[in-house]
């Protein structure tokens, strides 16, 4: 299942487009929460609306996954590390980029995780 998951993602949509990965990596760094939840939301309002909702209903179906942690062993930072690289994409193509965004991945998607539901 994860390997047709990442197939369609990687072919198919890729919601922080190389434009937009900065934005995304930026707002999920941000120290204070509410600050970072609302740049978080800046950055989410500006995907086309397509990929807005698609990524909505992606991360609510991994909240799901992760509230059933005790049964599948996939909490919200395993779920970070293993869906983010897939979920947010790279910057660049370039090896040593891919290599060092690792922690990029997680952050995000920790952050994306952990917004309201609403």
């Amino acid at each position: 299942m994860y390997i047709e998951i990442s197939y369609w993602f990687k072919n198919k949509i890729l919601f922080c487009f190389f434009s937009s990965w900065e934005v995304f990596v930026e707002a999920a760094s941000t120290e204070d929460e509410t600050e970072r939840e609302a740049a978080m939301y800046q950055a989410i309002s500006g995907l086309a609306l397509p990929n807005r909702d698609t990524l909505a209903y992606i991360i609510l179906h991994l909240k799901c996954v992760a509230d059933h942690k005790d049964k599948n062993k996939m909490d919200m930072d395993n779920l970070s590390k293993v869906m983010g690289p897939t979920i947010v994409g790279y910057s660049s193509s370039d090896p040593t980029a891919i290599l060092s965004e690792a922690e990029d991945h997680r952050q995000l998607m920790q952050t994306l995780l952990n917004i309201s539901d609403e």
